[in-house]
């Protein structure tokens, strides 16, 4: 199975890549934009595992455990849009880190993890919120 969800992650790194081309090909008889059609694989990846009730769901690119609809919408989903940015992309390998440990079931590694990926978009957002302090 752990084979099946890195397959599933790195085809949803390539098609979230794709979301913001600009490049156009033939689709369903159409001529449509990529992000068309990895928007549409992303959603049928996901519909799949609902079908099967496998508890996960695909976002930004990453394969997460969805134990809560609430919690994913309010936390999951904007954080792996916040980390998207470039100042971010230290604290956004620690976030992959430990939903790679949680997918694993290693807890332990994961808590870590998290808390590195924290550590860090905490200091990134001081220095960003240093840089716009009228006392500078």
């Amino acid at each position: 199975m752990e084979h099946f969800f890195d397959a599933v992650e790195l085809a949803g790194m390539v098609l979230f890549s794709q979301k913001n081309s600009c490049c156009k090909t033939f689709y369903r008889g159409k001529l449509v934009p990529w992000k068309t059609i990895a928007e549409d694989a992303i959603a049928e990846i996901n519909a799949r595992f609902r079908q099967h009730n496998l508890g996960y769901e695909l976002v930004n690119g990453q394969i997460i455990r969805k134990d809560s609809e609430l919690l994913v919408q309010e936390t999951i989903t904007p954080a792996f849009s916040l980390l998207q940015d470039k100042r971010f992309k230290s604290a956004e390998d620690e976030m992959q880190k430990a939903f790679r440990f949680r997918r694993d079931g290693e807890n332990a590694e994961a808590i870590l993890n998290a808390a590195k990926a924290r550590s860090e978009e905490r200091r990134v957002g001081k220095e960003c919120r240093s840089r716009w302090s009228p006392y500078h």
